[in-house]
């Protein structure tokens, strides 16, 4: 993992910002493999927010986690 995020150097009198990137490319196969590592990752923080009726509701990476597999559940057993 790259500490500085980018390079900056001087080529043919012209300044270039190279960006090197944060983190290590991962396989990601589908979104809801998405959704468990960011559960288990994140677990408690606030994962979105949105206004319902007025009010600013917040979801945290396990309830949007569990809404998810609600989800699946739900569309599974629907015949």
């Amino acid at each position: 993992m790259n500490k500085k995020g980018y390079e900056v150097y001087e080529k043919k009198g012209r300044r270039i910002v190279r960006g090197l990137g944060h983190y290590e490319a991962q396989p990601v196969y589908d979104c809801r493999e998405i959704v468990k590592k960011s559960a288990a990752k994140y677990k408690d923080k606030t994962a979105f927010k949105f206004k319902r009726d007025g009010k600013i509701i917040e979801k945290t990476y396990i309830e949007f986690d569990q809404d998810v597999d609600a989800l699946g559940t739900a569309l599974h057993s629907w015949d």
